[in-house]
């Protein structure tokens, strides 16, 4: 957490590249959720590997933020570590909200 605050200290405005941003929030807020529920389609429909539960907690995974450990990486693989802080942080924001009406949905 304190790569993650350092990071952002020496940042301009949190959405950064806006591109990079949109894509971030389009991969972990819609494709990896449909992925996910595609994924528990198939699965109770015709394969029946996993139980109600199992697809639940695959599908709560799907809609969590950008993990804090992505500014880590960044900043050891030295590929913009200030675009990702700030691109957790927003994630984790929206997600405040995110979360509980895809639950709310989804159960």
């Amino acid at each position: 957490m304190m790569i993650i605050g350092m990071s952002i200290i020496s940042f301009r405005g949190l959405a950064g590249n806006i591109r990079f941003t949109a894509m971030a929030f389009f991969g972990k807020f819609v494709i990896w959720p449909l992925v996910a529920i595609a994924f528990w389609w198939l699965d109770a429909t015709f394969l029946d590997i996993y139980d109600s539960a199992a697809h639940k907690a695959i599908f709560l995974i799907s809609i969590t933020p950008i993990p804090a450990n992505a500014v880590v990486i960044a900043t050891l693989m030295d590929v913009s570590p200030s675009q990702a802080a700030g691109t957790v942080l927003l994630t984790t924001i929206f997600a405040l909200a995110f979360i509980p009406i895809m639950i709310s949905l989804a159960f």
